[in-house]
């Protein structure tokens, strides 16, 4: 049985492809200028070559007893690509700058020795067999630099208009690893931690993506015929290895991404200085302030778990799913970072986010990352945690408007609060549209809630509101929580509260669970996000005025013990940071009518059949968003894409099908914000057909079109150039009619069918967002059903795994930040 000795020690820098001299001495015979060049190359091997050969580019091996303690080596893989650079060469191409002196290469490994144990000799031959290699020009003596890969240098920094001897290279936020390997125990292969633990159950091995394992070589040689130049390569970057160990006992953990984080910069845009060989400013590199930046790195771990017959699954195309740990089992990760960019007073933190499970973060102190060189940190067994803090995770300077944030729609109608205030209702398929409560959902990572609220409803109508006297006063009448169209007995007053307490003893358990954090000089930055909607029936321009009148005085008139009134804050615009908003509520009120209330309002009474009639009272009413929403954001409707003003004061959003956005309004919101939305809700049901539901039309297909809409747009508005401002709120709740009239059946639901619209759309946005080509950017506040669910009632409802994938798209973009 092979005895391999993993992650044990640290990197020796150098990358073995030279002899001991830099040039190769020839017979003397100068060559002629014009001859081609040509290149040796060399690879030092060991007995896991083969085993651990990820394919066409450069890879670690793993550390075994025939290599020297302590260290790893990287490999040369046949047809590894190098750029090869000679500023003395003869140009071919003069109408392109220094094209002429720069070819690109690819690796051809010598193997006729058959001995994996020794150098293996090889040359650079060109990529494509026609193109005129390196010529040697008229100078005695030429410099040579390599890069690795080809593609690495994005191009020669011009200062005052002219070159430089400065070249950019770009280390990526989201580092996907090329395969994953995974080694049972019954491989043939013991694998031994740094502790010197044998993993007893399997191994899995991210494989890193080498061509961010960016390499720079410089030598020099001498115009000699018929001699090769060989290049030594060194590491630019430094290499982070993470050793994540699962769970002590007990149940698996699924795995689905880590992240390194830190007080400054460690990835984005770099300058590589070019200098004299062997000079203290040769190999230089410094970062460059583009708005590529960011201080974190990302390392996602999905595969595919059909592996080949040598235990090697794609990371990249269909049917991923994340790594499943068990207790004995070991995942290795590796990721690039920026040189020289952390110091020893930097707190780093790295952070394994587990499926529905929370996550686990090991501190690391910066004066234990030795630049240049692989550092290791092995990390606890995991353990599922109680409650996801990923927003304290990020940058505190990151925009509000970078973040995507996982939400539930209908939050207030879960199955114990409908048990409670609908004790009649003996729905069994999905008379809820979630299962946890408040408490629940802000522990599983929700940070955006979405409710209806209206006026008591004491009788058959839905207006009574406008019977009674003094209804224009102030402490005219409360509001009250709506579940699946029904109302509760809970007040928006009594919803304050509960998000209060619950928003404070989150923040304040942190310290608990992560008692570590503080001496890292670490505190929880949580906050949520409230979406307020209408839910009143009869007629609504009527209602409109008076809703918002009510709203307006238990927001601003809210105040409790626990320093609530404190808590609600609409001072943001564009440049609002998680920092700004840290410990407090956003709420957005979302007002569906096409204008302002008139300052004169009528009265009207509705009798017990439904008819609505004038009283001929006209009351005195005005509302001014600048002066009047104080502690919140109040957004009305204002257009469709091409531009049209909306008006829902006669229909319900729920029912329209294009996206749309709003204009942000109160006391304290700044200009160049806008919110875009989609918000269909009632969807058809393709078990049901005919006449009577045929008006619905394919909702199925509409609700898609609109969910890949608004991510899209939330695409293209991230684009470098375009303003911080755009907010989105992507409502995937919804439900299938169940029948014709009220939508309403207790077989299959309150309100329609939720479990199917969950099944639905969850997943396709779940799809849509996993496919990397789909999701370049942040995609905002996503509402759901059933929260933290996987199964209801025998149908995937996909909630975990998409509240999984919006949280992780925070850690995979370069988000912008406010220096």
């Amino acid at each position: 049985m092979k005895k391999t000795f993993l992650l044990i020690g640290i990197l020796c820098a150098g990358f073995a492809s030279c002899t001991d001299d830099d040039i190769v001495k020839g017979n003397g015979t100068p060559a002629e200028p014009g001859d081609e060049i040509r290149f040796a190359a060399f690879q030092q091997a060991s007995e896991m070559n083969d085993t651990d050969n990820p394919g066409s580019r450069a890879h670690y091996g793993l550390y075994t007893l025939n290599e020297e303690e302590g260290k790893y080596s990287i490999y040369w893989d046949n047809g590894d690509n190098i750029a090869v650079y000679c500023p003395q060469a003869k140009e071919t191409k003069p109408e392109k700058q220094d094209k002429g002196r720069e070819t690109d290469y690819k690796i051809v490994l010598d193997t006729s020795n058959g001995d994996e144990n020794t150098m293996q000799s090889g040359t650079l031959d060109k990529i494509n067999p026609e193109d005129i290699g390196l010529q040697w020009g008229p100078d005695d003596i030429h410099d040579f630099f390599g890069f690795f890969p080809k593609d690495a240098k994005e191009g020669i920094i011009l200062e005052n208009g002219l070159p430089t001897s400065k070249l950019k290279l770009t280390l990526p936020v989201l580092q996907t690893p090329s395969a994953m390997r995974v080694i049972a125990p019954n491989s043939g292969i013991d694998v031994t931690l740094p502790n010197g633990e044998t993993v007893t159950g399997k191994t899995y091995i991210a494989r890193p993506d080498m061509d961010n394992c960016f390499m720079y070589a410089h030598s020099q040689g001498s115009r000699v015929a018929n001699e090769q130049i060989s290049l030594t390569f060194n590491p630019i970057v430094t290499t982070m290895e993470f050793v994540i160990r699962g769970p002590e006992s007990g149940e698996p953990i699924e795995v689905s991404q880590v992240v390194l984080s830190s007080e400054r910069n460690i990835c984005g845009s770099f300058s590589l200085q070019i200098g004299e060989l062997n000079s203290s400013e040769d190999g230089v590199t410094e970062t460059l302030n583009d708005g590529t930046l960011s201080n974190t790195v990302t390392i996602p771990v999905y595969y595919n778990h059909n592996v080949n017959s040598e235990g090697v699954g794609a990371t990249t195309g269909d049917n991923l799913e994340p790594v499943t740990l068990y207790p004995g089992d070991v995942l290795v990760v590796r990721a690039f970072i920026l040189p020289n960019t952390i110091a020893t007073t930097d707190n780093n933190a790295v952070t394994v986010h587990m499926v529905g499970s929370g996550t686990k973060t090991k501190m690391l102190k910066g004066g234990t990352i030795e630049p240049k060189t692989i550092n290791i940190a092995t990390l606890p067994y995991l353990e599922k945690s109680p409650t996801n803090y990923w927003m304290t995770m990020l940058d505190k300077n990151v925009y509000f408007s970078q973040l995507s944030i996982p939400g539930t729609h209908n939050s207030y109608n879960y199955a114990a609060y409908s048990a409670a205030n609908f004790p009649n209702d003996n729905s069994t398929m999905g008379s809820y549209y979630q299962t946890k409560t408040i408490k629940e959902q802000l522990e599983a990572g929700a940070r955006a809630f979405s409710f209806q609220v209206g006026f008591e409803n004491n009788s058959t109508t839905y207006n009574n509101a406008v019977k009674y006297a003094g209804w224009q006063d102030d402490t005219g009448y409360p509001l009250y929580v709506y579940a699946g169209g029904g109302q509760t007995h809970t007040t928006l007053t009594d919803v304050l509260s509960t998000f209060v307490s619950e928003l404070n003893a989150l923040n304040d358990d942190y310290k608990v669970k992560y008692p570590t954090a503080e001496q890292y000089g670490r505190e929880s930055q949580e906050f949520i996000v409230l979406n307020i909607t209408y839910n009143q029936r009869g007629d609504r321009s009527a209602e409109l005025p008076r809703w918002l009148k009510a709203i307006d005085y238990a927001i601003d008139n809210y105040s409790d013990s626990n320093g609530g009134a404190e808590m609600l804050t609409n001072e943001i615009d564009a440049n609002t940071t998680i920092a700004d908003l840290a410990k407090k509520i956003v709420i957005f009120v979302n007002y569906q009518g096409s204008s302002w209330p008139d300052e004169e309002i009528k009265e009207y009474t509705t009798n017990w059949w439904g008819t609505t009639t004038e009283t001929g009272n006209v009351f005195q009413y005005s509302y001014t968003p600048k002066d009047d929403a104080e502690k919140y954001v109040v957004v009305m409707t204002s257009k469709k894409e091409d531009g049209t003003t909306l008006d829902f004061s006669g229909m319900n959003d729920r029912d329209y099908t294009d996206i749309f956005s709003q204009e942000p309004s109160g006391d304290n919101v700044g200009s160049g914000v806008t919110l875009w939305r989609q918000n269909l809700e009632r969807l058809n049901n393709t078990n049901l057909t005919g006449d009577n539901f045929d008006w619905l039309g394919d909702r199925q297909t509409t609700k898609k079109n609109m969910i890949a809409s608004l991510f899209k747009k939330a695409v293209d508005n991230n684009k470098e150039g375009i303003a911080v401002g755009n907010w989105y709120i992507n409502n995937l709740g919804s439900f299938c009619v169940v029948n014709n009239s009220s939508s309403y059946g207790t077989t299959l639901g309150e309100s329609g069918n939720v479990v199917m619209a969950a099944n639905l759309m969850n997943q396709y946005a779940y799809q849509y967002l996993s496919n990397s080509a789909n999701n370049s950017a942040p995609c905002g506040v996503v509402l759901m059903n059933l929260f933290g669910e996987s199964n209801v009632n025998g149908l995937d409802v996909y909630s975990t795994a998409l509240q999984q994938i919006i949280i992780e798209n925070n850690y995979r973009f370069a988000l912008k930040v406010r220096e």
